[in-house]
C-alpha cells in the first residue's frame, strides 16, 4: 500500500505530541484512536509494537489456563515507548509476568519485551511497569503491578500464578494457582500490606480518623481489598491536603 510522505509523518506527530498522563489516555480520544488504528494499518507487521518473541505455550496439560481474568483476549489498550495502541488483542501471562500480542497477521503470539511496555489495560483494569512507579533508593520493582489507586500515593497489586503440581494414589495432575499480594506506595515507600491492621499500621499517622472511616464505611479487606484499598487511601489523600 503506497502513502504520502506528509500522511505518514502526520500520524507519526498525532502518536507522539499527543500522548497525555495515564488517567486523560482514553478510548474515547477519537484523534489519538484513529491515529493508531491507521499508523497499525499502514505498517502492519512493520509497526514498532509488533517486536518480540515468539510465546511457546506449555505442552504439559494444566487445568486452567496461566493468563490474568481470562483464558481468551482483551481487546486492550498498551503503552509502549510512548505511543497508546488501541484494541489490541492482549493476554497477560501471570505465570511469566508478560504481555502477549497477536502478531498482526494473527499466526503467531508475540512476547513483549517488558521494558518498553509502560501502561496496559484489560477491560477496566489498569497496569503498570512497576520501575516506573515512585520508589526510594534500593532495588526497583520488577514486572508489572495493577493500579488499584492512583493519586499522591499509589496501591498496587502483584498478580502471580504458579503451577502446582499434585499427586494422587492413581494419577498426577498440574494446576494454575493465583497468588495476590499487596502494596501501598507512601512516597516512594513500598510497604506489604495483607490486612486492615497492616494498612491502618502504615498510615500510622492518621490512625483514628481511618479506623472511624472504615467502620462507618463497613469496609472489609478480606472481602474485597482492591475496594478496602482504593477508599481508604483516596481518604487518605483528603486527610493530607
Amino acid at each position: 500500500m503506497r502513502i504520502s510522505v506528509f500522511k505518514f509523518l502526520l500520524l507519526i506527530v498525532i502518536l507522539f505530541s499527543t500522548q497525555k498522563g495515564w488517567g486523560q489516555v482514553s478510548d474515547k480520544d477519537s484523534l489519538l484512536r484513529k491515529a493508531s488504528s491507521d499508523y497499525l494499518l499502514l505498517m502492519k507487521q512493520n509497526a514498532s509494537l509488533y517486536n518480540g518473541a515468539e510465546y511457546i505455550a506449555p505442552k504439559q496439560l494444566i487445568e486452567g489456563y496461566p493468563f490474568f481474568g481470562r483464558e481468551n483476549y482483551f481487546e486492550g489498550l498498551i503503552v509502549s515507548s510512548g505511543v497508546s495502541y488501541f484494541d489490541v488483542p492482549i493476554q497477560y501471562d501471570l505465570v511469566n509476568d508478560a504481555l502477549l500480542i497477536w502478531s498482526y497477521d494473527r499466526s503467531i503470539l508475540l512476547m513483549l519485551n517488558s521494558e518498553k511496555v509502560e501502561r496496559f489495560q484489560l477491560g477496566k483494569e489498569s497496569f503498570i511497569r512497576g520501575s516506573l512507579i515512585k520508589h526510594k533508593d534500593g532495588e526497583v520493582p520488577k514486572g508489572f503491578f495493577q493500579l488499584i489507586h492512583e493519586g499522591e500515593h499509589m496501591a498496587v497489586s502483584k498478580k502471580q500464578k504458579v503451577i502446582v503440581q499434585k499427586t494422587a494414589t492413581d494419577k498426577s495432575y498440574a494446576f494454575y494457582k493465583q497468588f495476590n499480594t499487596f502494596y501501598l506506595v507512601i512516597n516512594g515507600e513500598w510497604m506489604q500490606v495483607a490486612s486492615q491492621k497492616s494498612v491502618i499500621n502504615a498510615l500510622k499517622n492518621d490512625k483514628d480518623a481511618i479506623k472511624t472511616f472504615i467502620s462507618k464505611q463497613q469496609l472489609n479487606f478480606r472481602k474485597s481489598p482492591e475496594v478496602f484499598l482504593k477508599e481508604v487511601l483516596t481518604y487518605y489523600e483528603t486527610l493530607n491536603q
